[in-house]
């Protein structure tokens, strides 16, 4: 539904309901559907064009007012003056705002901010809060002034818990979390701590979750950025890096670690820079399906990764072997044992801590050739 498509009535009884809007926003098909390929819609595309625009799927940031008698309810308030939309999407630039159209298309409706006098809350994601206050000036006032506001207490116990608040940062104008155990941001790190984030922050200062993850103890995220960058990305590698991504996403998804499947399939992906491939490498990674993708030296590296990730104490000697015979030589086999066992300590530490992806750039890697340049880009 459009914006101009609001303004829907529904009476039951002495019950009016209408609907209206706050706009219509793109969301990127792979965000709602991280696992699926974008090339699985284009049908629905040519056939549904009002449900998808250059972006995305087209959704409606809908609301109801509901008119029992001589009350006034609006149900949810969407996104508001400010987007969140960097928050859950972290490549839409967070100078980026939301339509904000339900004030206007309130009015346009015959109803003032004023005249409500029930706000009901759905739940509490972003986009059913946003006008609930409205920004003048430096203060945050009430937008419907003669309301009161009712939700489920269940949803006020979580976002209200102390581990909540004590556990999120305010990152590109929203609140998350980053981690299950406390984190320290970029703008509160002093000391080595600071010195190390700005070595390998990306864009806007982002600092990748899993590093503010160390962030107790810097000793560690130096550690771990020295073998990251010294696995992955060193320039001394014989193997091609998409490969070595690709190798990581597979063990990621064998753990079951969607922020690291995530993360180093855009960066596989921006490396092999040809999206129908990168689509099929991930159906064929997901299937443990090789043989039609990879070439069949690739398909023995992915098989052994598989082996190593499953059960490591069923690895032997031969395995090394059939690596060998399929066109590995000892210095290649070593760079894949390295990338496979680099990605189960870093799934292991992402599942482990609760670490998501909320407010990353993804798919940004520390790729300059000079071995003390951990920036990502």
């Amino acid at each position: 539904m459009t914006t101009s498509e609001t303004g829907h009535r529904l009476d039951i009884g002495n019950i009016n309901t209408t609907s209206v809007s706050d706009g219509v926003v793109p969301l990127p098909m792979n965000m709602l559907f991280p696992e699926t390929s974008v090339n699985v819609w284009d049908p629905y595309c040519d056939r549904f064009l009002e449900a998808f625009g250059s972006s995305g799927f087209m959704i409606n940031l809908g609301s109801f007012v509901i008119r029992p008698g001589d009350r006034t309810v609006l149900v949810d308030t969407g996104v508001g003056q400010y987007s969140m939309w960097p928050t859950l999407w972290p490549t839409i630039p967070e100078a980026t705002p939301g339509p904000a159209e339900l004030m206007d298309d309130l009015k346009h409706n015959g109803i003032e901010a004023q005249d409500i006098d029930t706000v009901f809350l759905t739940h509490l994601h972003g986009d059913h809060v946003g006008w609930n206050l409205s920004k003048e000036g430096q203060n945050w006032t009430p937008t419907f002034p003669n309301a009161r506001y009712l939700l489920q207490n269940a949803d006020w116990m979580h976002f209200t818990r102390p581990d909540f608040l004590d556990t999120g940062r305010r990152r590109r104008g929203g609140f998350s979390i980053m981690t299950w155990i406390t984190t320290i941001s970029y703008e509160n790190a002093t000391g080595w701590l600071k010195s190390l984030y700005n070595r390998i922050k990306g864009p806007d200062d982002n600092v990748d979750n899993i590093m503010l993850a160390h962030s107790l103890r810097p000793h560690s995220m130096e550690g771990h950025l020295a073998l990251y960058k010294n696995v992955l990305h060193h320039t001394a590698n014989k193997l091609p890096k998409w490969y070595l991504e690709c190798l990581g996403v597979y063990v990621s998804l064998i753990n079951k670690c969607e922020y690291c499947v995530r993360h180093h399939f855009e960066g596989m992906k921006r490396l092999l820079d040809d999206d129908p491939r990168s689509d099929s490498v991930f159906r064929a990674l997901k299937a443990s399906e090789f043989d039609s993708v990879f070439d069949s030296k690739e398909s023995a590296g992915l098989r052994y990764a598989k082996r190593l990730t499953i059960q490591a104490s069923d690895v032997d000697e031969s395995a090394i072997v059939d690596l060998r015979s399929a066109g590995f030589d000892d210095g290649e086999i070593l760079e894949v044992n390295q990338v496979v066992s680099y990605f189960a300590y870093a799934n292991r530490m992402v599942l482990g801590l609760g670490v998501n992806t909320g407010g990353d750039v993804l798919g940004l890697s520390p790729s300059s050739g000079d071995s003390s340049d951990w920036s990502h880009r």
